[in-house]
């Protein structure tokens, strides 16, 4: 069901399997009524790495922030 992207909602995530370096989350999107939204699934692969202090500083730019 359409629900507003302005309003507030609620984002729940569930792990499917987590292991290695990957995951696979289910999850949902609800509106402040409980209304569902969205239904989804994330695959994500993460890694364990430091960014040099330049890449830290063009990315905190980007997105607004002052790096500490």
């Amino acid at each position: 069901e359409p629900i507003r992207a302005d309003e507030w909602m609620l984002l729940e995530l569930w792990p499917l399997k987590a292991s290695g370096s990957r995951g696979v989350y289910s999850g949902s999107l609800r509106s402040a009524d409980g209304r569902l939204g969205v239904l989804l699934t994330q695959e994500m692969l993460l890694r364990d790495r430091k960014l040099e202090p330049a890449m830290l500083r063009r990315i905190a730019e980007y997105l607004g922030v002052t790096p500490e």
